[in-house]
């Protein structure tokens, strides 16, 4: 079994990988039939993982995550951490806007055998829409 300190080194290249734009680093971070629970979607597979994470950077080239903290216990690993980044690709729809967001995320992972198995990831998607200017604020 891995140790905590390994495991959180495992979430800190993640974060490396993605801020590199390596994704073929990030793939190597997880098993093949990985699961990532995204809010309401699921992703089955590294290529699937990797397409969704690719396909946030073609909106937000310049994305950007800040880790500020990660915790481990056995096989488990949770991170909190800040997004930041410059809509400039279309977003599920959403045409570009040229406007810089910044949110909070946070994700905890399962590790077996040195890679990640499963990924439960939440982000303040409200906030970032309000960001964007797609969704009113309350009292707008």
């Amino acid at each position: 079994m891995a140790t905590t300190r390994t495991n959180k080194e495992l979430f800190r290249r993640v974060f490396d990988a993605l801020n590199d734009r390596d994704f073929d680093a990030f793939a190597d971070t997880h098993a093949d039939d990985v699961v990532l629970h995204d809010h309401d979607e699921e992703f089955h597979g590294v290529e699937a993982v990797t397409e969704h994470e690719q396909a946030l950077y073609e909106a937000f080239p310049d994305m950007k995550y800040t880790p500020k903290v990660i915790l481990a216990e056995d096989d488990r690993v949770a991170a909190r951490w800040t997004a930041t980044g410059t809509h400039e690709g279309e977003l599920e729809g959403i045409p570009p806007t040229g406007t810089e967001v910044e949110f909070p995320a946070s994700g905890v992972l399962r590790v077996e055998d040195g890679k990640i198995t499963e990924v439960w990831l939440t982000y303040d998607q409200l906030g970032m829409l309000q960001q964007l200017g797609v969704v009113e604020s309350p009292g707008e």
